[in-house]
This record gives C-alpha cells, structure tokens and sequence, in this order.
C-alpha cells in the first residue's frame, strides 16, 4: 500500500473502482504459468525472503505507518496501482481488504487450521464487492439465482 501511496498519479488518468481493478487484473481462470500469476509469485517470494519473522516484523511497521497516514488522507485521493492503474484510496483499500480476507482463508485451509473470523464491516464490504464481480462476469440473474434458488442456479458463479 505504501508503494502506492508513494507513486505519483499521471495527470488526467482515468480512475477505476474496485471491481473494474479485479476486472481488468488478468483472467480468473489462468494457470500457474501466466505471466501475471508468475510476476504476483515472484512479488511474494521476494517479500519473504527474510522469513516468517522478518515479514511479521515488517508487516507490523508498515501497519503502524500506514495508520498514521492513512488517516489523513480523503477516500477520493488518487493512487496509482502497479502502475497502471489510478483508484481513489477508499477502492485501493477495497481491493486490499479482498486480497486479505480471500488469502486468509487460503493460508488457514493450507495449514488445516479454522479460518479466523473477518470483522463484519469488512466482510461486508468484501462480500458486496465479490458479487458485484460476479455479477460482471456472469450477469444479474444467474447470480441472482445463485443466491436465491438454488434449484434454478447455474453451476460454478464466482468471482473470480
């Protein structure tokens, strides 16, 4: 996050949501071997490379600045994501709360260990934003029997 708060925004670049981000961020569907699915490995490798502890440690800073900072910012101010894309700040942190609540679970399922629960406001947020890119990929009525009828819902709506 800090990355991106650091990075200055082009003048007159169009900004994107959340859901457009995900949109736009590469194919739900690719393999390991994609260059994007490679280049975010390589990204958390690199970040590791100290070990458990020194991530931990360096998380916690990070935190601890951006609390700070955070604060003083508007939600409309403009970030620029893997330079590429401008997002207003509150959408950035979106797409931050997403990437944190689905690889939370992933970590808990790899160590067979119970998912911690996500603060409700969060998974709210999280939710409503994961049905709205469903609803792009796959339109309004199969999600909506997705989520309503089952006997009438199509298989495999996500989204991602």
């Amino acid at each position: 996050m800090e990355r991106y708060l650091d990075a200055p925004v082009p003048e007159g670049m169009d900004q994107i949501d959340a859901v457009r981000y995900f949109l736009a961020a590469g194919d739900p569907q690719a393999g390991p071997e994609d260059p994007t699915q490679r280049h975010i490995r390589a990204r958390g490798e690199q970040a590791a490379g100290g070990g458990p502890a020194d991530l931990a440690d360096r998380f916690d800073a990070a935190r601890a600045r951006l609390g700070l900072r955070l604060a003083d910012l508007p939600g409309e101010h403009p970030v620029l994501v893997f330079d590429r894309w401008a997002m207003p700040l509150d959408q950035c942190l979106i797409t931050r709360l997403i990437e944190l609540a689905v690889h939370l679970d992933d970590l808990a399922v790899s160590l067979d260990m119970p998912t911690p629960a996500i603060p409700d406001e969060a998974a709210d947020v999280v939710v409503t934003t994961l049905a709205r890119i469903a609803r792009a990929h796959h339109g309004t009525l199969p999600l909506l029997r997705t989520l309503s009828r089952r006997e009438r819902a199509p298989d495999g709506i996500s989204a991602f």
